[in-house]
């Protein structure tokens, strides 16, 4: 008799596992054994109901909380979490019908959810900036307006129709964006961050430092506000003041080898280097500021060999350096300068942005303007486009 029911154990077990194969091959298509099971097959009969009847859409019906984890088309009522979710993957993946139509779902189960609203919002606003990238500007422009419509709380759609507009030309339009959003929202540092850049964009350093420090007296730590700031009192002569901004947000080693990079790209290698070398002396394992002190040297090498062969220059009066107030400096690129190819960035940036390391520059977020359409870091630039409606 022991023996007889260990056998039958076994076969359930084996009937299980052959049911499972056939599962697999066949899902959705398996079908219970409806007869009642005799016989010596019996257990493997048992094993197959067992298995294919908690599999059959019928038995899943017979509870009405349990949604398919594969499949939308269930007989229970998926929630709008479910919806939301399934409309981030789509948005994931660059298909943004697809995911608005998901989220149109989740809204028609929860029509009053703010975070549904607000996350519509948002994939529009991300619907803009895919739009920018394949050159539809006022597509972009429509959807920014869009996700302004829905949250009308949120800064960034503003911005990044001022962002936009400015990079269109429309510099006049972008600031009477930015002094409306003022109203709205005197207390956002991202807002004055930005017109600050959109201020040194136009050389208007004034109301650029004010804009800079309205930012860093709402944030602080505002690291991005602390570095435009820096490089516009660099641009004005400011060394010290430039300096003070840096070492509020870096440390020591890294506030020099910033100083010295600024200096670098504005052409000035001499105050660079010296930056480069006390930087060294802070951290002697500081490697790219190693790296900046044999680029500055080898340059100066090549400055001082080119100098030698050729003849002397008559005396002509002297043209105005590239490098004096009032120059774009900080549009230009050096070629050997190693940290600022990290600052690939599918948008361009306004100012050259410091490094939040300790070893390098780094890109500026998303609430950062673009650089002027002139700068020829540029990754594209935005052509005239008929004027849409605006913020």
């Amino acid at each position: 008799m022991f023996g007889r029911r260990k056998m039958q154990r076994k076969l359930v077990l084996v009937g299980s596992l052959v049911a499972m194969l056939l599962a697999m091959a066949s899902v959705g298509r398996a079908e219970p054994i409806r007869r009642q099971p005799t016989g010596p097959l019996a257990p493997i009969q048992k094993g197959w109901n067992s298995l294919t009847g908690w599999m059959t859409p019928e038995h899943r019906s017979s509870s009405a909380d349990v949604e398919d984890p594969v499949s939308l088309s269930t007989s229970a009522t998926p929630s709008p979490k479910l919806y939301l979710a399934v409309g981030q993957m789509y948005e994931r993946g660059g298909d943004f019908q697809a995911a608005l139509a998901q989220y149109q779902k989740a809204l028609e189960l929860s029509p009053n959810s703010q975070e549904i609203i607000a996350e519509v919002a948002r994939m529009y606003t991300r619907w803009g900036r895919h739009e920018e990238l394949r050159k539809n500007w006022d597509g972009a422009l429509a959807r920014y307006q869009k996700s302004l419509e829905l949250d009308r709380t949120s800064i960034d759609p503003v911005l990044e129709i001022a962002r936009l507009q400015t990079s269109l030309g429309r510099k006049d339009q972008a600031l009477q964006i930015y002094r409306r959003a003022m109203q709205v929202h005197p207390n956002s540092a991202k807002l004055f961050n930005n017109l600050g850049t959109f201020h040194a964009q136009r050389r208007e350093f004034a109301e650029s430092i004010t804009a800079f420090e309205r930012a860093i007296q709402l944030d602080p730590t505002n690291i991005r506000s602390r570095n435009n700031v820096a490089i516009i009192y660099v641009e004005l002569g400011d060394l010290q003041r430039a300096f003070t901004h840096l070492t509020a947000v870096y440390p020591e080693d890294v506030a020099y080898y910033n100083m010295g990079f600024v200096l670098h790209q504005k052409g000035d290698d001499a105050q660079a280097r010296r930056h480069f070398i006390t930087a060294v002396h802070k951290n002697p394992q500081f490697q790219q500021a190693r790296e900046m002190l044999a680029v500055i040297d080898r340059k100066l090498e090549e400055e001082a060999q080119l100098a030698r062969t050729l003849p002397a220059p008559a005396e002509t009066p002297s043209a105005p350096a590239e490098t004096s107030p009032g120059s774009n400096w900080w549009q230009r690129r050096s070629p050997t300068s190693g940290p600022v190819a990290s600052q690939a960035d599918s948008r361009p940036r306004s100012l050259p942005p410091l490094s939040r390391t300790t070893t390098r520059l780094d890109s500026q977020g998303e609430d950062a303007p673009l650089t002027p359409p002139s700068s020829p870091s540029q990754p594209r630039r935005l052509p005239a486009a008929p004027t849409p409606g605006s913020f």
